[in-house]
């Protein structure tokens, strides 16, 4: 599994995020861009220069449990983490346009309509999978 991808742990002092995402705020204006929106938008713009990229598409984990809506209950044990898609425009490799979009794609994802509509279609999703797994014909495909 995974043999021709390698692990590599990187270092970055606190301090260089905090610098990193001070100046995408003042250059962008978008006040709410996050350091961990910064570091992931550092990583895709260092492999966009190595030639790994260009990199069109990067993905988040997104939280839901802070989000005020009627169906978030603080109290019920459920993983109320998601995944993000952010679609970068084409050419997007500055680390400035990057870092944006990923906390525009977050917050994005982050309202209540789009994420009931999530839940709605991921829970019928898992219906129909216990639905199949039930039925004793198609029991060995769900092993």
């Amino acid at each position: 599994m995974n043999r021709d991808v390698a692990r590599v742990d990187v270092r970055i002092a606190g301090l260089f995020l905090d610098r990193l995402a001070n100046r995408v705020r003042e250059q962008t204006g978008e006040a709410r861009v996050s350091r961990q929106d910064c570091l992931t938008a550092y990583v895709a713009t260092v492999l966009n220069q190595c030639g790994a990229g260009p990199i069109d598409t990067v993905t988040n984990a997104a939280s839901y449990r802070n989000v005020v809506a009627p169906f978030v209950n603080p109290d019920v044990a459920v993983n109320s983490i998601y995944i993000v898609r952010t679609e970068l425009e084409r050419g997007a490799e500055e680390l400035l346009s990057i870092a944006s979009a990923i906390r525009r794609s977050i917050e994005k994802w982050t309202e209540p309509s789009l994420i009931a509509e999530y839940i709605s279609v991921a829970s019928q999703m898992m219906l129909d999978a216990v639905a199949r797994c039930s039925s004793l014909r198609n029991r060995a495909h769900c092993r």
